[in-house]
C-alpha cells in the first residue's frame, strides 16, 4: 500500500540483458497507455521538506558487503556498489516571479527554448514526444519525453553525445516545479553521467549549461 495508492511490481524475463533499458522503456509506454485508455490516473503526492542543519561530524563509512567464494564475484557484490562509483548527477535551482504555467510553457515550448537555452531544434511536449535541439553551449542532444506531468513535472531521456547510449543506464533531466507564495521554484535534476575521466567535460558542461540557462531563463520571464 502507497500514498493514496496500492502498489505493483511487474517482473518479466528477456533474452538480451543488454536491451533492459529500451524494454523497461517500451513497458512503461505501454502500462501508460493502458492506464490512460482505461480511465486510470497516477497519484502524485505532494510533500513539503524541512532541513535541519547539524554541525559537521565524520562521516560513518559504509558497511562493505560480505565477501562471495574465492574468486567468485557476484551479482549483489555489484549491485552493493555506490551509485557515485558508476555515475553522476546535479542539481540547479532558480525562482521566478512568473505563474507556474509561464515557466512550464518556457520549458515545453520550443520557440521560448530558443530564446534561452537552445539555437534550433524541435520539441514535442507530450509523454514519448521526440525533441532534438542544437545548444548554445555548441552540443546536440537529441531524445524522448520520459515522463509528462503538466504543469509540474517533466523529465527528459537524453543522449548527452551523438549515438552514444549508456551502459550505466539513461542520462536524463528532470525539471520540477513548485509554486511558494507569489513565486514558482524550478529544479532542474541531470542524472546519470558517467564519472569516468571521458566524461568530465561532460558534466562540467551540463553543469554550466544548466547554472547559466536558468539566469537566462530568469531574465527573460522576469522581465515579461
Amino acid at each position: 500500500f502507497g500514498d493514496s495508492s496500492l502498489d505493483f511490481e511487474l517482473r518479466v524475463r528477456i533474452n538480451r540483458i543488454d536491451r533492459r533499458f529500451s524494454v523497461m522503456s517500451d513497458l512503461n509506454f505501454a502500462i501508460d497507455q493502458a492506464f490512460r485508455e482505461a480511465g486510470i490516473t497516477i497519484p502524485f503526492p505532494q510533500r513539503d521538506l524541512h532541513l535541519i542543519s547539524y554541525p559537521d561530524e565524520q562521516p560513518v563509512p559504509p558497511s562493505q558487503p560480505e565477501a562471495g567464494k574465492p574468486g567468485e564475484e557476484t551479482a549483489r557484490t555489484r549491485i552493493l556498489q555506490p551509485a557515485d562509483s558508476v555515475t553522476r548527477s546535479h542539481t540547479e535551482e532558480a525562482e521566478f516571479s512568473s505563474s507556474i504555467d509561464d515557466v512550464w510553457a518556457a520549458l515545453t515550448d520550443v520557440d521560448v527554448l530558443k530564446r534561452w537555452i537552445a539555437t534550433d531544434g524541435e520539441f514535442a511536449a507530450q509523454i514519448g514526444g521526440r525533441f532534438s535541439l542544437s545548444l548554445r553551449d555548441g552540443t546536440d542532444v537529441f531524445g524522448r519525453v520520459d515522463v509528462f506531468m503538466p504543469p509540474r513535472r517533466m523529465r527528459l531521456v537524453v543522449a548527452l553525445r551523438p549515438d552514444e547510449w549508456l551502459a550505466t543506464g539513461p542520462t536524463t533531466v528532470d525539471f520540477q516545479l513548485r509554486e511558494h507564495g507569489d513565486k514558482t521554484h524550478l529544479t532542474v535534476t541531470v542524472a546519470g553521467i558517467p564519472a569516468t575521466e571521458d566524461w568530465e567535460d561532460d558534466y562540467r558542461r551540463s553543469e554550466l549549461r544548466w547554472r547559466n540557462g536558468l539566469v537566462e531563463l530568469q531574465a527573460i520571464l522576469n522581465g515579461k
